[in-house]
């Protein structure tokens, strides 16, 4: 069914849209930059944008690494050197939030996931058990041994450049083991990334082959579209005011979700995972308040009424 498309296509509307909002939340992989670079525009765009006195905050389902490593990107290749931790909230963030609202600090956590990952979790306190700390970095041929000697609170899941049949049973037993209690967290259901064109596996794929061995799906979501995510960032930041706050993204399934989830205004861009042809596609109900070809765009249409 084809939707109704309300394009920033012009001055005039670019400058309405950029006009209407106080607070302006970007996804990252596929808004902000695509891979290690920075999208073409967008570091002046940003920039215009907090020059003209509008929050900025930056939530990203990419869980690898931790915000201390975001910042320094967003210095380094966005050239924003005005972003500190406090305008980053990603899925592994946010779930090391959750593991200590569920009391999980000082517990033993399963990690599948990579090294920022990781390094939020044992943040907050908790244990960080992993593959590479009980020797299990390479796939064992005896995979009977993956079986664990010690029970864990959680098992998380995020996006893990070395997955393996191994972590697969090894997060299956930890889960399915006698009288376990452990909680199946998935940092965000990405199924796929888009880094330079190509479909790069997220956690989502993972989380799916995990489901598929023990029956059930993940207990929680921590990431978009997930609520979750905004309700730790309103909570740092009380002033957001949601009838003046936009979602920007380039995912349908979560950017654009994530926003009508919480109440604010949605704002697709077109420089990263889902295209017009996915929108056309798409229930009408689930359709973005606006469509841009990207934020470079945007801004620089908004600067010419």
């Amino acid at each position: 069914m084809a939707v109704r498309r309300v394009m920033v296509d012009t001055p005039a509307v670019a400058k309405r849209v950029v006009g209407q909002y106080d607070t302006f939340v970007f996804d990252c992989d596929g808004v902000i930059w695509g891979g290690a670079d920075a999208l073409p525009g967008v570091s002046d765009a940003v920039a215009h944008l907090q020059g003209l006195g509008k929050q900025i905050f930056f939530v990203s389902n990419n869980s690898t690494k931790d915000r201390a490593t975001y910042v320094e990107k967003f210095h380094n290749v966005v050239g924003a050197k005005w972003v500190e931790a406090g305008h980053v909230f990603h899925s592994g963030y946010a779930t090391a939030e959750y593991l200590v609202q569920q009391g999980m600090k000082g517990e033993r956590v399963y990690v599948v996931g990579e090294a920022g990952l990781k390094r939020e979790i044992e943040a907050v306190g908790c244990t960080v058990v992993t593959d590479d700390d009980n020797g299990w970095a390479k796939l064992n041929p005896d995979i009977e041994a993956a079986r664990p000697a010690e029970p864990v609170a959680a098992v998380v899941v995020g996006n893990d450049f070395h997955w393996c049949a191994t972590k697969l049973a090894r997060a299956a037993a930890y889960l399915t083991a006698e009288g376990s209690r452990a909680q199946f967290v998935l940092t965000n259901p990405d199924i796929f990334n888009v880094v330079n064109g190509r479909r790069i596996p997220e956690a989502g794929s993972i989380a799916a082959a995990i489901t598929s061995i023990i029956g059930r799906p993940p207990d929680v979501v921590c990431g978009k579209p997930s609520p979750m995510l905004f309700e730790i960032l309103a909570a740092a930041h009380p002033s957001i005011d949601r009838a003046s706050t936009v979602m920007v993204g380039d995912r349908l399934d979560t950017d654009i979700r994530f926003g009508a989830s919480v109440g604010i205004d949605q704002l697709m861009v077109l420089t990263g995972a889902h295209s017009l042809e996915d929108v056309d596609a798409c229930d009408e109900a689930a359709h973005p308040t606006y469509i841009a070809p990207g934020v470079a765009e945007l801004v620089a249409l908004a600067r010419e009424a």
